[in-house]
Order: C-alpha cells, then sequence, then structure tokens
C-alpha cells in the first residue's frame, strides 16, 4: 500500500524522510480517500493507536473516534497519554494541536486527508501554571493571612450580593460582628504572638460553627463579621450567644499562660435595622458599642429603624 511520505524505496532520501518524520515531535496521520489510515508516524502511532500493532489499512476511527469533528473544524485539541513515560510512573499527558490538510494528486483532484498532531504541551502547561498562580493570587486577595478567613474586601462584595438576594427572595438577613474584648491588654501583658492565638481560635470556631450558606470575615484588628443568610434577629442571637459562652468557657495555653477571653457581639438585621451594607454594618457596629458600654462580654441587637431609600 502506498505510503504519502515515501520516497524511491531503499533510497537515501527515503530512509533519511521516514528517520525524519518519526522523530519529529508532530504526528502525522495520512488517509486516502475511503479515509483509511495509509501512513502514520512513531509519536502519532505511540499516542493515537499503542495498542494496534499495525494500524495501516485500518479505518481511521479505529484511532482516531472524533476525526470529523476535528475535519469539520469542530476541535484543534486533543489531550493524549503518552504511554512511552517512565515504566512504573503514570503516562505523561501530552496536548496536540490538530490540523488537517487536504491531500491533492497532480492535477488537484482530491485523494485523501492528512492529520497533523503539533505538540502543545509544554505552552499548555505553562498556561495551566499561570491560572494556578493567578487564581492563588485572587484567593490571597481575599483571605485573612493570620487567621485564613475571608477578608475585609471580600466581606464587601459577598454582603452586597447576599442583600440582594434577601431583597429577591423576601427574606431576612443578619450579621453579627465580633469584637475580642480588651486583646490590646493580652498582648502587652504577652505578647502580640499572644493575640495571634485567640485571633486564630476565634477564627476557628466562627469557621466550625457556621452554616455552608453563612460567610465569616475578619474585618478588623480584633473584629470578626458573620454574614448569616435567612436568619432572624431571634436566631441571629442564638448563634451569637453560643459563640459568647464558648469562647468565655475557653482556656487559651501560650508558654504556660493560661489565657481568658471574652468577646461581645452586635447583631442587625436586613431590613430590619438597615437596607444596605453600608447601613446594615453601621447598625451591626452600633449595637457592639451598645454591648462594649455595657460592660463587655455580653451580645446587643441592633434598636436602629432602617430608613428606607
Amino acid at each position: 500500500m502506498l505510503r504519502v511520505f515515501n520516497r524511491q524505496a531503499g533510497s537515501v532520501a527515503e530512509a533519511a524522510r521516514t528517520q525524519f518524520i518519526d522523530n519529529i515531535d508532530d504526528g502525522m496521520l495520512a488517509l486516502d480517500a475511503r479515509d483509511r489510515i495509509v501512513d502514520i508516524n512513531a509519536i502519532a502511532q505511540r499516542l493515537l493507536a499503542p495498542a494496534i500493532k499495525d494500524p495501516i489499512g485500518k479505518p481511521v476511527d479505529k484511532v482516531l473516534p472524533r476525526w470529523q469533528d476535528l475535519a469539520n473544524g469542530q476541535g484543534d485539541m486533543l489531550a493524549l497519554a503518552d504511554l512511552a513515560g517512565v515504566e512504573g510512573h503514570e503516562p505523561q499527558r501530552r496536548y496536540m494541536e490538530i490540523r488537517v490538510m487536504p491531500v491533492k494528486d497532480a492535477r488537484g483532484k482530491h485523494i485523501g486527508r492528512l492529520f497533523i498532531l503539533h505538540d502543545v504541551t509544554e505552552s499548555q502547561q505553562q498556561l495551566a501554571e499561570t491560572h494556578s498562580l493567578i487564581e492563588k493570587l485572587r484567593e490571597d486577595s481575599i483571605h485573612d493571612e493570620l487567621t485564613g478567613l475571608y477578608n475585609r474586601r471580600y466581606l464587601s462584595g459577598q454582603l452586597t450580593r447576599e442583600i440582594a438576594e434577601a431583597k429577591r427572595e423576601n427574606r431576612l438577613l443578619s450579621i453579627v460582628i465580633v469584637d475580642v474584648d480588651q486583646l490590646r491588654a493580652i498582648n502587652e501583658a504577652n505578647s502580640q504572638y499572644a493575640g495571634d492565638l485567640v485571633l486564630r481560635q476565634l477564627a476557628d470556631l466562627l469557621r466550625r460553627d457556621i452554616r455552608g450558606s453563612d460567610t465569616a470575615c475578619r474585618y478588623g484588628d480584633d473584629e470578626f463579621i458573620a454574614i448569616l443568610p435567612n436568619t432572624p434577629p431571634d436566631g441571629a442571637l442564638v448563634v451569637a450567644e453560643r459563640w459568647r459562652a464558648f469562647m468565655k468557657k475557653a482556656v487559651f495555653d501560650y508558654e504556660g499562660a493560661r489565657l481568658h477571653v471574652t468577646i461581645s457581639l452586635g447583631i442587625a438585621t436586613y431590613p430590619n435595622n438597615a437596607d444596605n451594607s453600608d447601613a446594615l454594618l453601621a447598625a451591626a457596629d452600633l449595637a457592639l458599642a451598645a454591648a462594649k458600654i455595657n460592660g463587655r462580654d455580653r451580645t446587643m441587637a441592633s434598636q436602629t429603624a432602617a430608613i428606607n431609600t
């Protein structure tokens, strides 16, 4: 059967051409007018037909099931396993860009097709690494470094989105602002690392205790905010009091010192206390201030009435 890449059998040109084609990174697959394989180089056979000893003469769909889509320009990339990897290791994934060219005789008559599989593995790997780096930078930009919770930047957008959802669904939404009482005194009596320990423990409590639909964020140096969708004020009060009771009983060991801390909490609810994110945060902050003024280690709910705009 005629091989489209061959020259005169046994010639130097034929041998050189075969050696070249079998050692390039691109795969080559030639079909006749009946879409049967008439030639295939080493890398194309390794990637497309590793289990077929001699694919010459076989229908192309035996080695390339999507060949018609590729020929019609409906796909231009294949991810293939290269079985020529190191023994005992997973096959290397190769990414091949597909080009399809018509093969014509000297009179211009269509006599077949030539598939060229161009290896773009390196560029795809670089692209994947770039995407991974971008995603990591994005994640870092919205997470607090100390606690791992979302940061203030993320809170702003998330609270706006949650309020919009609550408005569409005609549901209540509460936020709880949590403040560590006298954190500065803890730092001064021990060190900043003692305060960091307390903040991480509080963050862990919030992370463990919130629902999947809730969001916990670090709002400031010693403040956290939890967004509680579909939660009325009394429901938020139950949650806040649970957190307050836990922290009051907890003992944190820091370099031999036993740290006891309390927290104060303020609650505000959409749309009862405010109808937008900034006003809701302000209402919760006023409730927290009232908790502080009234002796700390307590939870206060906002008494602010929403001003409809």
